[in-house]
């Protein structure tokens, strides 16, 4: 819950616990910043980030912009995902989802 809290001080929208253990989050509205360590990053289709994550999981419903190291990506079909780095395992691209490197920036996969 810890976590929970010093998210939402860098957040103008209000992440939730998603009801699993470490750190997992629902973003809701628009967060900046850096989120690491997270079991279960969920991004709902209000939602958007714009900075860092590291996770084990990421799921996009909304957009997010920025550096992600992640083992399970889920972008959803109405998820976009403009990265400037990209660490994955596994990705499950949905139709109509998307997934677009920013300029100036190193992906790896």
């Amino acid at each position: 819950m810890a976590l929970l809290k010093k998210i939402a001080l860098f957040s103008t929208g209000k992440p939730e616990e998603t009801g699993e253990k470490n750190g997992c989050v629902k973003i809701k509205g628009n967060f900046y910043g850096k989120l690491r360590g997270c079991c279960r990053v969920v991004i709902s289709d209000t939602g958007s980030l714009k900075g860092e994550i590291s996770a084990r999981v990421l799921e996009v419903y909304g957009a997010a912009e920025g550096k992600v190291s992640v083992d399970d990506l889920l972008i959803h079909s109405t998820g976009q995902l403009h990265y400037q780095t990209i660490s994955y395992r596994n990705l499950n691209l949905e139709e109509g989802g998307v997934l677009k490197k920013l300029h100036g920036g190193n992906g790896s996969h």
